[in-house]
């Protein structure tokens, strides 16, 4: 599992917003009937609109309505999901008799700043200069405006993750910072909250393995030079891109592409990760209730004595962001 959970503290998600939300993208793309119903004559307009402006429906900020916000891509029908994710995860209503891989790269970030926040100050190719004082109260601004059902601590947040840099620092890195906090909100805790809590309301039975794609391999269409491992670059080696187009690939990119399809091959057929360097893939376990989470990490150059760590994030996670989740 990767690309988060829905963990967030939104105040709801009603399936009726949803329904309204798309009624008035139908009147923005000429799909308007009177009566603001959803007829046969509506839906065959919607069905014969171009991609691109069911898109722009989607992207909309002036469509928002009611608990429709920038990341709700959920909706609790009662039938297909019956009740919200964070609900069925504490009951125990879930499967117990699963293996679950769990994954996020190292900046999950940093592509969100251009597309919602400021594309002219966080571009991917040429973005604006930044100060550590401007940097830091950007950070603290955007967190303070993070959709979240408790309101945000922004100087929290900021005074956290500019812990230890200044001025003396390259723009770029206060960029990604910036982006990485933004990133760990709504993509990395979630998903490793997801995962710690999964094991734990399955009295600990249920086996959790996870990894950390940590390799830059070269900028991507979201993913500009100033970021870090952003969001999406795993999917390169995972679907063996640089197998295919072996020409544009130099080898360790090569070599990190088979081991993923290994490891990602291996735990669909037997449940569980192979060995790394003859040395076993631990899972999640507890001590004392507390749970302690192994990863894999995958780097741009091999570490002499091993790619396995714990914890990872666990402070950003557990101490600053999950009391805004609903767990």
């Amino acid at each position: 599992m990767n690309s988060g959970a829905y963990l967030y503290a939104f105040n709801e998600d009603r399936a009726e917003d949803h329904a309204k939300k798309w009624l008035k993208g139908a009147k923005l793309i000429g799909c308007e009937e009177k009566g603001a119903k959803f007829t046969e004559k509506v839906m065959q307009c919607l069905r014969a609109a171009k991609p691109e402006k069911l898109v722009n429906i989607l992207e909309a900020k002036e469509l928002t309505v009611g608990s429709i916000k920038m990341w709700n891509l959920v909706v609790i029908d009662g039938h297909f999901l019956p009740k919200r994710p964070q609900e069925m995860i504490s009951s125990g209503d879930f499967k117990r008799d699963l293996n679950l891989m769990v994954s996020t790269t190292e900046d999950e970030g940093s592509f969100l700043l251009a597309y919602y926040y400021d594309s002219e100050k966080f571009s991917a190719k040429t973005p604006r200069n930044l100060t550590f004082k401007e940097a830091f109260n950007e950070l603290q601004e955007i967190s303070s405006e993070l959709s979240s059902r408790t309101p945000v601590d922004g100087q929290e947040v900021a005074k956290l993750y500019f812990a230890g840099l200044s001025e003396r620092n390259s723009e770029d890195l206060l960029r990604q910072t910036i982006g990485k906090a933004v990133g760990d909100y709504y993509i990395t805790c979630p998903t490793l909250e997801f995962a710690k809590q999964v094991f734990r309301r399955s009295e600990f039975k249920v086996k959790v393995y996870q990894y950390l794609f940590n390799s830059k391999f070269q900028d991507i269409l979201i993913c500009g030079h100033w970021m870090g491992v952003c969001h999406g670059n795993d999917l390169f080696p995972m679907f063996g891109i640089p197998l295919v187009f072996a020409d544009k690939f130099n080898e360790r990119e090569k070599e990190i592409s088979r081991q993923m399809i290994e490891i990602l091959t291996d735990f669909a057929k037997k449940g569980e990760p192979p060995k790394q360097k003859d040395s076993l893939w631990p899972q999640y376990y507890s001590i004392n209730d507390a749970i302690i989470a192994p990863y894999y990490e995958f780097t741009n150059d091999l570490r002499k004595d091993t790619n396995f760590g714990n914890a990872f994030k666990s402070v950003e996670c557990e101490y600053l962001w999950r009391k805004y989740f609903e767990i």
